[in-house]
């Protein structure tokens, strides 16, 4: 009812931290763009949805609405979310990976990105909800670095994957 419509909502929940978003996503794609590796620009997306996670419950549930928007059609949504989206500074990311991996055709660098998004923002959202619990009952988590520095590999590997045949 206060935001007039779903899209109202998810703009709201989104607005209160894409500058955040963006603004480390910035600092780190400045420095990605210096270098060659894939790395350091996934970490671009990585480290700030990180960071995010570790503010508490509000930022864990934007990172899921992002990782839930991110599986979807952008054209279906009202433009103000398509500016709110824009505005958390992902794009420039997806720009300089498209440069490095402008090999893949594509249809294949899309589906790549959206899983790659998807599987981040998902685990980092629920690593914090475990740690934020710390019952006995889930695995163990990495500490913070370690935890970053893995999930970094682990995207960048994903998409210097070869394409399929």
């Amino acid at each position: 009812y206060h935001f007039g419509s779903r899209d109202g909502v998810l703009c709201a929940v989104i607005d209160r931290h894409a500058a955040f978003l963006a603004h480390r996503e910035g600092e780190l794609l400045e420095v990605a763009r210096h270098q060659d590796a894939l790395e350091p620009v996934v970490e671009a997306l990585v480290r700030p949805a990180a960071e995010l996670a570790d503010s508490g419950w509000r930022g864990r549930c934007c990172l899921l609405i992002i990782a839930e928007l991110t599986g979807e059609d952008r054209a279906q949504y009202s433009a103000e979310l398509q500016d709110v989206l824009a505005s958390t500074g992902g794009d420039e990311v997806f720009a300089l990976l498209t440069e490095r991996r402008e090999h893949l055709t594509d249809a294949l660098r899309t589906e790549r990105f959206s899983l790659m998004v998807m599987f981040i923002l998902r685990a980092i959202a629920d690593r914090a909800r475990l740690l934020e619990r710390r019952t006995r009952h889930g695995r163990p988590q990495l500490d913070h670095e370690p935890f970053v520095a893995n999930l970094v590999a682990m995207a960048a590997a994903a998409m210097a994957a070869p394409a399929p045949r």
